[in-house]
């Protein structure tokens, strides 16, 4: 995204006119649009100073050269997380890209509450007591329905009902965790900006067939099955990045499929020319 790409977005999340963005910077409101629309080639570096300040991010992001917003690296001790799970971080063992999505969700924190709830038992206190108050609440009813043994049948209901309110400390905790985890990952799905429709990747695919065909045809060269491996190859590591061993697997995988399919095309073939020729003999 180019600079005043990037500008114009800015400005238009705060809903800032140019004239608003131009009398913040102390420019003219004419320099602003020369700056939006890539007209002026190179910015001052007090321009880019000011600029940053304003929309409170790094001038590496306004100049394309990150796409984090934030004005300076945060050092680990002021992210208050351990070593060890500094270390493991940049590992490259975990996949960072999911973490961000579950730590952007807006539940996320309240799961991490239950989590330390849990650890700490201060839910399991508050069941407890839960727990204690329903006890009360049917010993006080089995004594009223002592004196009363019309009513005792219709007081046992009762006494059943609330018994039923009573929770297993822990596994109603573990089910409140599970739940709302469970629901953070389907809004995650949802959001996948890698999930587009199948018609959006095949339209994507025959695209680049027809352009391959084209320049094929222009060059009177023949398509062999590897162009057609690697149009697939490409399009499919758009969606899901690929290191070359697995790339290799499936291009093989692809080769011997598209080869059975040929020679099963041969074999349709020959069947049908065997046939013609036994109709067209019994015809005469």
């Amino acid at each position: 995204m180019e600079i005043g790409m990037r500008i114009t977005q800015l400005r238009e999340e705060r809903d800032w006119k140019k004239t608003e963005l131009a009398r913040r910077l102390g420019i003219s409101h004419s320099q602003v649009s020369r700056i939006e629309s890539g007209e002026t080639g190179t910015l001052s570096s007090d321009i880019l100073i000011r600029l940053a300040e304003v929309f409170d991010v790094s001038a590496d992001y306004l100049l394309g050269l990150t796409d984090v917003r934030t004005k300076k690296n945060l050092d680990v001790a002021q992210l208050n997380i351990s070593e060890e799970a500094a270390i493991q971080l940049a590992s490259g063992k975990l996949d960072l890209e999911m973490l961000s999505r579950l730590l952007e969700h807006k539940e996320f924190a309240k799961v991490l509450f239950l989590m330390r709830a849990y650890l700490d038992n201060s839910l399991e206190i508050g069941n407890m007591a839960r727990n204690e108050m329903i006890d009360f609440m049917t010993d006080m009813a089995d004594e009223w329905s002592m004196s009363r043994p019309k009513k005792q049948q219709e007081v046992q209901k009762d006494m059943l009902q609330l018994s039923a309110q009573k929770l297993c400390t822990h596994e109603a905790e573990m089910e409140k965790i599970k739940n709302l985890f469970m629901k953070i990952l389907r809004d995650v799905k949802k959001m996948d900006h890698r999930e587009l429709p199948k018609q959006t990747m095949t339209a994507s695919m025959l695209n680049a067939f027809r352009e391959k065909i084209r320049t094929k045809w222009r060059r009177r060269e023949k398509i062999e099955k590897e162009d057609v491996i690697f149009i697939v190859l490409e399009k499919l590591n758009e969606r899901i990045p690929m290191d070359d061993i697995s790339r290799s697997l499936f291009a093989q995988l692809m080769l011997r499929m598209m080869s059975a399919a040929a020679t099963q095309s041969k074999e349709k073939t020959h069947a049908l020319h065997i046939e013609r020729e036994m109709n067209s003999k019994t015809a005469v």
